[in-house]
């Protein structure tokens, strides 16, 4: 490992601070992307019949069987 002075080191610290800085004003001035609300509308409406429609078809099938089995 190399030495360093504590100046070194300071000079080092002071210019990445700087960088540090100069990337988050950058990071506030870019605006903001952001997905149209119909298409998400439409991803959101998609995943409930995908994630809905199993689970509606698995809970009508129990109660099939619940009814198959209860009428024995």
């Amino acid at each position: 490992m190399e030495n360093h002075s504590e100046q070194e080191l300071a000079e080092e610290v002071n210019r990445l601070n700087r960088r540090l800085t100069e990337l988050e004003q950058k990071i506030e001035e870019e605006p903001r992307k952001r997905r149209h609300p119909l298409w998400e509308a439409i991803l959101y409406l998609l995943a409930g019949i995908f994630l809905l429609g199993p689970a509606l078809a698995l809970g009508m099938g129990l109660i099939e069987l619940l009814d198959g089995w209860m009428s024995r």
